[in-house]
């Protein structure tokens, strides 16, 4: 609580938006005040943030990956609405090659806090195949080469 009144203070405009606000944020969801823990995690966007003054110690991909690694722990459900296109803001950087030690030892961190989340309550998948005549229907046929055309969803 001193550090969300010495920002608050000091820092006023930014640290609700930045990963100060996340780790605020799961540090109320610990402490069971989830309202206030919703309201500030639902202020960090994952971005390029390419405006944002970068160091070797501030950088998109570390942000990001804290900001998933804190959320699988703390906030499990926000991470199923996670898009494939806001993941893109960690898996870019790295193929990229964007990144340094610290910043890819955050995204470790972060590729395996959601790995381990989505293995405890796995998606469910489904098989349909995709017909010549474009229509979709079960994949429980074989096509004429024996074999199943399927498209997983």
């Amino acid at each position: 609580m001193n550090l969300r009144d010495w920002v608050e203070k000091h820092e006023h405009d930014q640290w609700q938006k930045d990963i100060t606000g996340v780790y605020l944020a799961g540090a109320l969801h610990l402490l069971h005040k989830d309202a206030e823990a919703e309201r500030l995690i639902d202020s960090y966007k994952m971005d390029n943030r390419d405006t944002l003054n970068r160091d070797d110690f501030c950088q998109p991909l570390g942000m990001n990956s804290q900001y998933i690694a804190v959320i699988a722990r703390e906030f499990p459900a926000r991470l199923r609405k996670i898009s494939a296109e806001q993941f893109q803001h960690i898996l870019k950087p790295i193929g990229d090659g964007d990144f340094n030690t610290l910043s890819s030892a955050y995204a470790v961190r972060a590729l395996k806090a959601y790995s381990h989340a989505i293995a405890q309550n796995p998606p469910d998948l489904t098989i349909t195949e995709l017909r010549k005549d474009k229509k979709e229907g079960p994949a429980d046929k074989r096509n004429e080469a024996g074999s199943a055309l399927g498209v997983f969803r």
